[in-house]
């Protein structure tokens, strides 16, 4: 069969239309998977920085305590704008029952509560002269807060893959 000359222009213009058409879309999708790589890289330092200056923030929080805690005389309760907050070696310690109430650790420490707009999962574990409060934001990160007799430690982790 013979296409007159007319009838082969609008081919080839179709063909040309269609391959443009497709490196188009293939440029498009380039351009916005690499966005997405560079806000997932974004989105991870922004998640590493947040929780870093929040775990800065719980153990200045916890040293300023302490700091108050020997000007007041090294007391069992460290009397603070008329609250009392009950002391174990300089390190807040409220106590829940026979355990660590962990939600008020975390309000004495970090008063805001939320990073990211994210509020924690928060699970307690008494230990021998002392306590862990775990902090999970999400599935992402953790924060641990843990004293164990006059050793106190704050860390993050980060639960990602």
């Amino acid at each position: 069969m013979e296409h007159d000359g007319c009838t082969q222009g609008l081919i080839m213009k179709i063909g040309f239309e269609r391959t443009r058409f497709v490196l188009w879309l293939v440029l498009v999708m380039v351009l916005l998977t690499a966005m997405f790589s560079v806000w997932r890289s974004m989105f991870s330092d922004t998640l590493h920085t947040a929780f870093e200056m929040t775990r800065l923030q719980l153990i200045d929080r916890a040293n300023a305590y302490k700091q108050e805690w020997v000007l007041q005389g090294r007391p069992a309760h460290l009397q603070i704008e008329q609250a009392e907050i009950p002391m174990q070696h300089g390190w807040v310690f409220p106590k829940l029952d026979q355990g660590v109430d962990c939600e008020k650790v975390l309000f004495l420490l970090y008063p805001d509560r939320k990073v990211l707009d994210w509020l924690p999962r928060v699970t307690a574990f008494q230990r021998t002269n002392g306590y862990q409060c775990r902090y999970q934001y999400g599935d992402m990160v953790q924060l641990d807060v843990e004293l164990k007799d006059r050793y106190f430690a704050i860390n993050a982790s980060f639960l990602m893959r």
